[in-house]
């Protein structure tokens, strides 16, 4: 399984920091990387999807991924083979099922 790292500010000293930044001091935060679930990635660029859409065939895709794949002359679901009947109906996924 991937998993796509993303960093995030450690919670520890957060505080303190958050003073000298106000304070006008340079911020020399640490950070940590959590992971992202592979189900949370586009399949065709691997990025974290932004705007996540379904085809007909149950595969989610970025949705600017998916469109230049069909614009690009591609009449196949990437991942599944499956020919696509209907180029203008997927889904908006806007939740986590």
């Amino acid at each position: 399984m991937m998993i796509l790292s993303w960093r995030r500010r450690k919670s520890t000293r957060h505080a303190n920091k958050k003073k000298e930044f106000f304070a006008g001091e340079n911020l020399d935060m640490e950070m940590e990387e959590i992971a992202v679930p592979t189900h949370f990635r586009c399949p065709i660029s691997l990025d974290l999807m932004k705007d996540p859409v379904t085809l007909s065939t149950g595969m989610t895709y970025d949705r600017s991924s998916i469109e230049k794949w069909i614009e690009t002359g591609n009449r196949t679901c990437p991942a599944t083979n499956q020919e696509l009947k209907s180029f203008d109906q997927y889904q908006t996924m806007h939740y986590v099922e």
